[in-house]
């Protein structure tokens, strides 16, 4: 489950990267992001008090902005930069099927090499939980809807072992150029 060979090919220490609904980065795999030396880091999540939390933990990114802010307006800007890399690690789950599709759309509007997932494959309830109503899982999404997409799947079997049966996991890929 690493996130690291999701970026080969890429010159890490000079990426511009864009990590949407980035939380705290506490779980074992949007931890990572924190640990790799791009030279920017855009971390962007609406619910303040991750936010709060992220801010006091230190990143090996050059440079590091953290905005509070809701991941489909920000990208929907017009003043929004391009990145070389974004990143979504468990966020697609948490939008509508077709609100999804359009937000990755917009994604690959404004990034330049590659869009990276992480997400549960197959039915994941999820209820609001740490005070945040965003954390609620909206869509199931399966090998096939991310392969028509675009994307690369590397499924991880039964990944999630705190459900009965355990749920898969997938990481997915799409190079843009």
């Amino acid at each position: 489950m690493e996130l690291y060979p999701k970026l080969d090919g890429l010159e890490i220490e000079q990426l511009e990267v864009l990590d949407l609904g980035c939380g705290h980065n506490d779980t074992p795999v949007s931890s990572q992001v924190l640990t790799l030396p791009f030279h920017h880091l855009m971390s962007v999540d609406v619910h303040q008090p991750y936010i709060d939390l992220l801010k006091d933990k230190p990143a090996a990114a050059r440079n590091h902005g953290i905005i509070t802010g809701e991941i489909l307006g920000f990208v929907s800007s017009s003043f929004t930069d391009s990145y070389d890399v974004t990143l979504l690690l468990d966020v697609l789950e948490h939008f509508e099927k077709r609100e999804a599709v359009m937000l990755l759309d917009r994604i690959a509007r404004i990034t330049r090499h590659r869009i990276i997932l992480w997400l549960p494959i197959g039915n994941c309830p999820q209820h609001a939980m740490d005070g945040n109503p965003y954390q609620v899982h909206q869509s199931t999404w399966e090998v096939e809807h991310l392969e028509t997409l675009g994307f690369e799947v590397e499924l991880l079997p039964g990944f999630h072992q705190h459900f009965h049966p355990p749920l898969d996991a997938a990481w997915a890929v799409r190079n843009l150029k």
